[in-house]
């Protein structure tokens, strides 16, 4: 079965062609690598009764192309996607605009909740948006949330 059909099944297409438009070969490049994964038989539905045989090596191979499996892949393709999305969007930002996106929008304590929504079905937090830009520019000097109340 064709892992983009298991994704349009369960999650329609918004994720899949927004992370395609904002980056293409890395897009393609995790579909082959689902696709690849899929057709070779490992598993993906995580039964919780037995959770740790999914951390283990060799992975599991799944016993048959159940409903779960599909679902279990898909929500993984889906996941692989919108982290596409949301580190594409975080990388364009200097580190000065960021700097300034971040003062705009945590002007208090309980803006530190606050969330972006970058498409429908995705939206990321203050902290995370600082975080993963932190971590997309390693050469940078690191940005922090200060408390807009202290000097």
């Amino acid at each position: 079965m064709d892992v983009k059909d298991m994704l349009s099944k369960f999650y329609g297409n918004e994720i899949y062609f927004t992370a395609k438009w904002m980056n293409e070969k890395e897009t393609e490049r995790q579909i082959t690598e689902y696709q690849k994964l899929w057709d070779e038989g490992n598993a993906f539905a995580r039964d919780s009764g037995d959770a740790f045989k999914y951390f283990s090596y060799p992975t599991p191979k799944r016993a048959e192309d159940t409903e779960e499996e599909m679902a279990g892949c898909a929500k993984e393709i889906q996941t692989s996607l919108k982290n596409i999305i949301r580190d594409t969007w975080i990388s364009k930002y200097s580190r000065k605009e960021m700097d300034v996106l971040c003062g705009l929008l945590f002007k208090s304590l309980m803006e530190r909740h606050i969330r972006v929504r970058l498409v429908a079905d995705l939206e990321i937090g203050l902290s995370e948006m600082v975080w993963r830009w932190n971590d997309l520019h390693p050469e940078e000097e690191a940005i922090f949330l200060h408390d807009p109340h202290i000097g």
